[in-house]
């Protein structure tokens, strides 16, 4: 069973999970951004399904399409924005998979963890 969950940004589908892994459908509405965040006991590896993606990975930007992928390593200050129409993005997680595993630096809801 899939588990939706909205967020200020858009929503995520929790679409399968195993042993050290998980994997999520992410939809980030237009000009919308998750936090600026990190992870203690997970990487995480992204790959952009559709639209365009601004990527924030330290203190370096890039603009990723679709078929376009990345690492982000754990203790990585990470975040993504959605383009004009939105993106969507798959996300696998490798090692701890909590959702608890969060640290935010900037975010534009007011969840700021630090």
């Amino acid at each position: 069973m899939n588990k939706t969950v909205t967020k200020p940004w858009g929503f995520y589908v929790q679409l399968a999970v195993g042993d050290g892994w998980l994997t999520k459908m992410l939809e980030i509405n237009p000009h919308q951004r998750l936090s600026l965040q990190r992870h203690r006991y997970r990487d995480e590896h992204w790959v952009i399904a559709s639209g365009i993606a601004i990527v924030q990975v330290g203190d370096k930007t890039v603009r990723m399409t679709e078929g376009q992928h990345i690492q982000i390593n754990a203790h990585d200050w990470h975040r993504v924005t959605g383009g004009n129409d939105g993106c969507t993005i798959i996300e696998t997680w490798i090692g701890g998979c909590n959702e608890q595993d969060i640290e935010r630096k900037e975010d534009d809801y007011g969840r700021v963890t630090t």
